[in-house]
């Protein structure tokens, strides 16, 4: 307001409206969730050219994949400190180091693992967009509109539960925000908002969970408990990771926060290059008390966590606190479409709630706190690249930081942006050429996951398998099975070629990388020793009969027998199968001189 360069109309040149474009948004977000990298990768690269050109000599290294998911060292873990009193209790037991993985959606994509947690990102967003869709449309478009928004919202956030349980619950909060949000906008009263509110967060809830009642019935959850954790996530290593979206962020609530410090300072405070042009009305006005003791209050806390050595905490609360300033603005504003700026804070408000809670606690029977650091951030990185698109966007369009007349303020905050971005885009092009690098052999580019098998030798226990056998194989269950029978198969060390049946055809197999079971299910670990003894018994003993059993025991139909299953199992015992097949047990239904495959009668 006053300001003429924001309040003239003027034709915009083809740029400034292909950058004002909504379309540009868009791809900026998809930009920042799935294709950038952290800072990592300008780390290694300076690190490199110093130890080449900075008098050390020394070559370039090899571009390191793996390392940029690993931004925080093994840390000993932290003494209570000041927090003793309310944070720790007596008698905790934790081990003395926590191991750390910060992976990114790239990442995950790039090393190709399908993991729970890179299944759901799109599930994730999926959820996000239709609660953006239930914010604006809920109330304005119909009846039945209403009832499907909800169900579509209700059924999308109950699949997290399903595909990666560790966004449900962080989904479910962001989720009843908004429902409040759509109840402040649809009622005008309080006790109608109230009543509304928590009749659709009943709803909502709800029918995320019985439109998938049989999979709550059937399956067993482990750690749903939380843990005090001690280790914290030094700063300069928190700014590795999410660095470009802390500036983005962060310019954006010191703006739209501007009207709220001016109340707070009692008129006393000039922003200077954020050109305030202040007409604080008495509506708002009559907010200026609450105003006070909401940012003394945020103030305190940031001071105690910071004294306490939780420096990140401290940073990410004052954002938290230019939050909650930035949301009082855009809700007294009494403008039309404040919902669509309060959405993005939702989000980014949601990031790094989740990001502080995992300096302060931890799923329980975590290692360390590795599991829990790994799936929140990546939840973060999500919610953060998501709002950092928007308000990146958002200055843009409403030429908040356009950098003229010349404005040293501004053009080294745009300076700083457009480096961090092409900062992160080191990773996507060297990662990517060292995970391309990093194979049994070169290959034209193709989608085909299997073409490597084709020319590819593996060795296990120096002994050399020709992976072409395994690939017919694989295809000829891929092109003859129906259903999902069990198919047994060698059990092998972890990261080997055991589980390769299983892996490449989607079918259960006996025992495939028990890691994950052992590690985050101990309970059942003990089971998992027994399938591995069972199927190396099933493929050494001479006794037909006790074959049967344990065959039968884990309802097996196809018993694969290659290469793989000689080396780990050596002896006669794999010749048995010819045996129960000459019986009628059984039948050869594959083989192509290195590899056979047996399907059991009546299976």
């Amino acid at each position: 307001a006053g300001d003429y360069r924001y309040n003239t109309v003027r034709q915009f040149t083809r740029t400034e409206s292909v950058i004002r474009s909504p379309i540009t948004a868009g791809l900026t977000a998809a930009l920042f969730v799935a294709v950038i990298g952290n800072l990592d990768g300008m780390v290694q690269l300076a690190q490199g050219i110093w130890g080449k050109f900075g008098g050390a000599g020394a070559d370039m290294p090899p571009f390191d994949f793996w390392r940029s998911s690993r931004m925080l060292p093994n840390l000993d873990h932290v003494e209570p400190g000041l927090l003793t009193f309310w944070l720790w209790g007596a008698g905790d037991s934790h081990p003395e180091v926590s191991w750390h993985i910060t992976e990114f959606p790239f990442f995950s994509f790039l090393f190709a693992d399908l993991h729970a947690h890179m299944m759901a990102i799109p599930f994730t967003i999926l959820v996000i967009a239709l609660g953006l869709s239930f914010v604006v449309g809920f109330g304005r478009l119909g009846r039945v509109w209403n009832l499907a928004a909800t169900l579509a919202l209700s059924v999308a956030l109950g699949s997290l539960w399903l595909i990666n349980s560790w966004d449900y619950p962080s989904f479910v909060l962001l989720t009843l925000a908004l429902v409040a949000l759509v109840a402040c906008r649809v009622w005008p009263e309080a006790k109608a908002r109230l009543t509304g509110a928590a009749i659709l967060a009943v709803v909502v809830t709800g029918i995320s969970v019985l439109a998938f009642l049989p999979f709550h019935q059937a399956v067993e959850t482990f750690g749903t408990g939380i843990e005090v954790t001690r280790w914290k996530t030094p700063l300069a290593n928190f700014v590795g990771i999410h660095g470009l979206f802390l500036v983005i962020i962060g310019a954006f609530l010191v703006w739209q926060s501007r009207r709220a410090l001016y109340l707070i300072a009692g008129g006393n405070l000039r922003l200077g290059f954020l050109d305030v042009g202040m007409e604080t009305d008495n509506y708002r006005r009559a907010f200026q008390k609450g105003l006070r003791i909401y940012f003394v209050a945020g103030l305190a806390v940031i001071i105690y966590f910071a004294l306490a050595g939780y420096l990140t905490v401290a940073v990410l609360l004052a954002y938290l606190t230019f939050a909650g300033l930035a949301a009082w603005d855009l809700m007294t504003a009494r403008e039309r479409g404040e919902e669509f700026t309060l959405f993005p804070l939702l989000l980014s408000g949601l990031a790094l709630g989740l990001v502080i809670g995992v300096d302060l606690v931890r799923v329980e029977d975590d290692i360390g706190r590795m599991n829990t650091q790994f799936k929140y951030y990546l939840e973060a990185w999500t919610l953060l690249a998501l709002a950092s698109a928007y308000f990146l966007w958002r200055t843009w369009y409403d030429y908040r930081f356009r950098p003229y007349p010349l404005d040293w303020a501004r053009l080294i905050w745009l300076g700083v942006v457009a480096l961090l971005i092409l900062v992160s885009l080191i990773y996507p092009v060297l990662g990517t050429k060292a995970r391309v690098a990093d194979r049994f052999n070169p290959l034209p580019a193709t989608l085909d996951g299997t073409a490597f098998m084709r020319d590819a030798v593996h060795w296990e226990k120096e002994q050399s398998i020709e992976l072409k056998h395994d690939l017919e194989a694989i295809q000829w269950l891929q092109d003859n099975v129906a259903g999902s029978p069990v198919i047994l198969e060698a059990h092998t060390e972890q990261y080997r070629w055991g589980g390769r049946m299983a892996n490449y055809t989607g079918l259960p197999t006996v025992l495939g990388w028990p890691w994950h079971q052992i590690q985050q299910r101990g309970t059942y670990s003990a089971e998992v020793g027994e399938r591995a003894r069972d199927v190396h018994q099933i493929y050494t003993t001479d006794d037909l009969e006790l074959a049967a059993r344990l065959l039968e025991k884990y309802n097996v139909k196809y018993v694969v027998v290659g290469d793989l299953e000689r080396v780990f199992y050596s002896g006669d015992g794999t010749g048995k199968f010819d045996i129960i097949a000459q019986q009628g047990a059984a039948a050869k239904v594959f083989d192509n001189g290195q590899t056979a495959i047996y399907r059991l009668a009546g299976r």
